[in-house]
């Protein structure tokens, strides 16, 4: 079975197409997927609900988290009901960059989704959703 090394290529090749963003905007990978994340889940905004749903570390966001306030590309504020929490919102100041991240990301989606039919991309995603689930079942175990 090839498929943890072939998603290892793609993945490569994925974060290799925003290499001239990361350079333009001064950002690291994790950054631009954190922002990515950002502006697809308004609602799971936390650093906590992050670290899940990208499946990255605790130091990732936080390092993440820093840079991106003090480059005013995030903000960071205390939710209203519970004053514990503090969620976390794109600026107005970089809507350029994530118009620029929006562009690119949907310039990669079509190009790797190329020829494929839309049905084998649902039957694919529902695959890998299973995968995921899986695999977070593997680690549970240890």
């Amino acid at each position: 079975m090839k498929i943890p090394v072939q998603a290892q290529v793609i993945k490569k090749l994925y974060d290799n197409s925003f290499d001239d963003l990361r350079i333009k905007y001064g950002l690291t990978m994790n950054e631009i997927m954190f922002l990515l994340y950002l502006d697809k889940n308004k609602a799971n905004n936390t650093a906590s609900e992050i670290v899940e749903n990208l499946v990255t570390t605790k130091s990732h966001i936080s390092k993440s988290i820093d840079s991106l306030a003090k480059g005013n590309i995030i903000i960071r504020i205390q939710d209203e009901l519970d004053k514990k929490i503090i969620r976390l919102y794109i600026s107005d100041t970089a809507n350029d960059l994530l118009d620029d991240l929006r562009t690119r990301e949907e310039i990669i989606n079509r190009t790797i989704t190329k020829g494929i039919p839309k049905d084998d991309l649902e039957t694919f995603n529902r695959v890998l959703e299973q995968m995921k689930k899986n695999v977070y079942d593997l680690i549970n175990k240890f």
